[in-house]
């Protein structure tokens, strides 16, 4: 288990890497790349896979329930970054603009639901926790 938990932050800390260099290289304004949407969206998916893997391992080894929280409130923003990835890396993403618009608005419903309310967190209180 610890193996895999190592295995984890190793991935986090590269996805954070990665997600650093393609943020830059997507706000930047000079060369032959300067501004390059595919980078930035790279770069926010990368950093998207870094939190919820960094919060899946801080889970794993603390137990804190918000580092899950965490977790399952970022790893349903993945499907619908690769989506807008793969339709900016191929040129349709302006075609594509409803078909990513529904996905952001699904999956973005799907993440504010996964936290169930945020039962059960003693710093965000729920009315549902008294029955």
């Amino acid at each position: 288990m610890a193996l895999l938990n190592l295995l984890g932050l190793f991935a986090a800390l590269g996805l954070l890497a990665l997600a650093t260099f393609a943020l830059r290289r997507g706000r930047s304004r000079i060369g032959p790349l300067a501004g390059d949407p595919v980078a930035r969206i790279l770069g926010l998916l990368a950093a998207d896979l870094a939190v919820w893997n960094l919060a899946t391992v801080l889970f794993h080894w603390t137990g804190e329930p918000a580092w899950h929280w965490l977790d399952v409130t970022f790893s349903p923003l993945t499907p619908p970054l690769v989506l807008h990835l793969v339709t900016t890396w191929v040129g349709v993403a302006r075609r594509a603009r409803p078909w990513l618009l529904a996905a952001y608005v699904a999956f973005g419903a799907l993440a504010l639901s996964s936290p169930k309310s945020l039962r059960g967190l003693p710093w965000m209180p729920c009315p549902a926790n008294k029955w």
